[in-house]
Parts: structure tokens; sequence; C-alpha cells
């Protein structure tokens, strides 16, 4: 399983294995299909049918009423809001702290170690921002700008949040 690297081939094992969980999933979130894979791999049961049993049992008995609420936002507005908050996120320092983390994912080996410690799926390559900037992380890095600040940008010892 850990040999797998193609994310088609990953997908396939899963159809296999468990069709009902391979068409919950998208065949891009590769994190989910390894770990639905280890799942059947490991208890030999489909994690479909772990999750509807315990979907099942869920609110059969519990301690305390429970309520649940889901709140329905239109794209346009979600869309308006993720851009601000990934705006005010740049202007507190998303820049740097991603620049910050490819220096030390990059360590003796450079922009492509910490190239394939961002295709990890796991730890901090799940970080909001370094995924999205690395090509330009890997551009820096190559020129020697890795110091180079973006503007507005303040590392989290800057802001004093250490």
């Amino acid at each position: 399983l850990d040999a797998v690297q193609d994310k088609g081939e990953l997908y396939t094992l899963l159809h296999k294995a468990d069709p009902l969980m391979a068409n919950r999933l998208h065949p891009n979130d590769i994190r989910k299909v390894r770990r639905a894979l280890a799942v059947f791999r490991d208890t030999k049961r489909r994690l479909s049918h772990t999750l509807r049993s315990k979907r099942a049992t869920a609110f059969q008995r519990t301690a305390y009423d429970a309520c649940v609420l889901s709140l329905k936002c239109s794209p346009e507005v979600l869309a308006q809001r993720l851009d601000a908050r990934v705006d005010k996120m740049v202007l507190q320092g998303l820049v740097r702290e991603c620049q910050e983390l490819f220096r030390l994912l990059a360590g003796s080996g450079g922009p492509a170690q910490a190239r394939r410690a961002l295709e990890q799926p796991k730890g901090v390559a799940q970080s909001i921002g370094l995924k999205e900037l690395c090509n330009y992380l890997v551009a820096t890095y190559d020129h020697g700008q890795q110091q180079q600040e973006h503007p507005g940008d303040k590392s989290v010892k800057d802001r004093g949040e250490t």
C-alpha cells in the first residue's frame, strides 16, 4: 500500500475493496483513500460498513440531549469570506511563515527535499498555504530570496505569538 504512489491506482484498489467508500471519496483525496485501504487491509472489514454501523448506533444512547445544527451559505458569500480570510492571513505573515517552514523542510536537501515532503498528505504538509505557495517558495529559494519579506508580512516571532 505504501509502495503505490499513483492516485488512480490507489483509487482503483479502493473501488475493488470497498466500492461504497470509493463512491463517497474523491479520487484526489489520497489521505482518505489510503486510510480506507489501510482499514480494509488491517481489519478485513470495509470502512463503509464500519461507519454505517457506528452511524446507526451513534444517537441511540447519549448522556445528554443533543441538537444538531447545520448552517448554509451561498457559494458566492463563502468565496468572499474565504478570500477575505486568506488576505488577512497574508497580511499577518502567511508567506513568511510558509518560507520558514519550507526552509526547515528543505534542510540540506534543498527545495527538492521540501517539495517531496509537501507531497506527503500528513503533518506540516497540510498547513494552509504551503502546497499553494510551493512553486513560489521553490523559485524564491533558488534565487536566494528566501529571507526577503513579503509586503506586510511578519513572522510569528515578530507578532509576539511565540
